[in-house]
């Protein structure tokens, strides 16, 4: 506790170490290892984390902390970056955006020159490891969630879905032509899409290469997306996937792209029965485009910046 009341903003009397922290709904509480208040940036529980433990745990103390509104910082051990990434670890850091974090002498040192508590964060980057001295001002807290340095979760759940369909364009357009017998369309999957999946998919990937600024039609022979759009939501399977078509536009740099009789025709379309995701296909779209689908992502990635250009709605 000495590094964290050095702090000026440190609430006095808050500070408690071991101590049992109730539930303010009356369910079982927990024993942080230490816990403290900190003027302007709330209430604070540290959990130190020595030996492996089972995800069921690490969630369940996570959610407790959220629920309370304490800002949980889970601290692993520094002996090696291969040993801090033990299962366990990667449990912990899926609590905070995929950020470990870890007072060692060094991070203890920095503490004591700044006067306030200074840990590394560490983080799987895009192509490497990555850490950083961070204080408790450095960290992004966000509601419902606990504190991260660098949101390292979203990037690569958006660098999965690019990978996939990069390869799903390719596949798309060497098939395209085909009339029977057809080749195998996508090869992320066993069962192949039927005509209705296929005809989804393709409007979708060619949605996204339009918003991208470089559009190909993976199903027709259309130069434009608005022609090619609106065949589409001229046949049955078409205007009731129209929702989805809706989202991939209105979310998007595509958006610009589509005449205003083929708005009209979306807004007709929406008056049929829409599939969801309990649909195969939709639901294969929705994984295809988290960037516009997931909305808890999508949300965090604007606030971050991090979201790409393409997914960014026009004007």
């Amino acid at each position: 506790m000495e590094l964290i009341e050095a702090d000026a903003r440190y609430v006095a009397g808050s500070g408690a170490v071991d101590s049992y922290m109730k539930s303010k709904d009356g369910y079982r509480g927990r024993w942080p290892d230490a816990s403290f208040d900190i003027d302007g940036l709330g209430k604070f529980a540290i959990e130190v984390q020595f030996a492996p433990s089972l995800a069921p745990e690490v969630i369940g103390r996570s959610d407790f902390y959220a629920k309370e509104g304490v800002n949980l910082i889970w601290l692993l051990p520094w002996y090696s970056f291969e040993q801090v990434q033990r299962a366990y670890a990667s449990d912990i850091a899926q609590e905070a955006r995929g950020n470990f974090f870890v007072l060692d002498q060094e991070a203890e040192r920095e503490s004591r020159v700044r006067g306030t508590l200074v840990i590394w964060a560490a983080w799987i980057g895009e192509r490497s490891f990555e850490r950083k001295l961070v204080s408790l001002d450095d960290l992004t807290y966000p509601k419902g969630g606990h504190p991260f340095f660098v949101d390292a979760v979203t990037p690569a759940i958006f660098r999965t879905a690019e990978r996939r369909r990069q390869q799903i364009s390719l596949d798309l357009l060497e098939t395209k032509d085909d009339i029977v017998p057809k080749r195998k369309v996508i090869f992320d999957l066993d069962e192949q899409p039927d005509e209705e999946g296929s005809r989804l998919i393709r409007s979708a990937i060619s949605i996204w290469s339009a918003a991208k600024g470089e559009y190909i039609n993976y199903s027709g022979h259309s130069d434009k997306l608005t022609g090619q759009i609106d065949a589409y939501l001229n046949s049955n399977d078409g205007r009731r996937r129209a929702v989805i078509i809706n989202q991939m536009l209105v979310s998007t740099q595509a958006r610009p792209c589509i005449k205003r009789s083929v708005w009209e025709k979306i807004e007709r379309a929406d008056l049929h029965d829409q599939l969801d995701d309990s649909d195969r296909w939709v639901a294969y779209v929705h994984s295809l485009f988290p960037e516009v689908f997931r909305v808890d992502l999508r949300s965090e990635a604007l606030v971050a910046g991090s979201l790409p250009t393409w997914a960014i709605p026009a004007g």
